[in-house]
């Protein structure tokens, strides 16, 4: 049986969450090189050879938004964040939502109460799928730097770091709550794209959550 476009570009969506864990081995400027040259590639490479990424709106525009969202996102968390927060967010993004769209798509039959478009069934999926693809990057680069690169060449107050997750408790619980939080924006009645919305305000979530406990 031949397998439908939003499957293959959901699974592939889900794939692109195994890449954040290559940063305990390459430069950061590396990885932010590599996704802008990946932005570039979708904009004018992609549209040339295959549409298979394309939703009935792209055809239209001549390129996948929510690809270019997804790329803006990844570059703008790897500026802004320190590097285990930028993964989890990028994990959050690419398990969560890609895992909430194919269950909620094939299995979902109850709807949200607050967004008749999503389900039950998705929603949970984003938050076990997210969850555990969260916690397993921090696990992995948790012996990284807890500090963004821009605040390592300056002498900001210590407290506006984001101190490292000092135990397995801490980052199960932090991964957990960032998760349902990240299903909860996904979920909205919003226009606004989820690969975007979702990184950085799930980044965001889990800095000052990290700051405060």
């Amino acid at each position: 049986m031949e397998i439908d476009v939003e499957t293959k570009r959901q699974t592939f969506h889900m794939l692109m969450g195994f890449l954040p864990f290559l940063l305990k081995y390459l430069p950061i400027w590396c990885f932010i090189g590599m996704v802008f040259f990946a932005l570039i590639f979708i904009l004018l490479i992609l549209p040339r050879f295959s549409n298979f990424a394309f939703r009935t709106g792209d055809i239209e525009r001549g390129y996948p938004l929510g690809a270019v969202y997804y790329t803006i996102s990844i570059i703008l968390l790897l500026l802004i964040f320190p590097v285990y927060i930028a993964a989890s967010a990028w994990a959050i993004l690419a398990f969560g939502d890609g895992a909430s769209t194919l269950f909620g798509m094939h299995y979902g039959k109850k709807t949200l109460f607050w967004n008749r478009q999503k389900s039950y069934t998705g929603f949970l999926s984003f938050v076990l799928f997210a969850w555990a693809g969260s916690a397993a990057v921090i696990f992995w680069l948790s012996d990284l730097s807890a500090l963004p690169w821009w605040q390592s060449f300056d002498d900001l107050p210590t407290k506006f770091s984001f101190m490292p997750l000092a135990d397995t408790s801490r980052i199960i619980i932090t991964s957990f709550l960032t998760s349902f939080f990240c299903a909860v924006v996904e979920s909205l009645p919003t226009k606004l794209n989820d690969n975007l919305t979702v990184p950085i305000s799930g980044a965001a979530f889990m800095f000052f959550f990290g700051w405060v406990m």
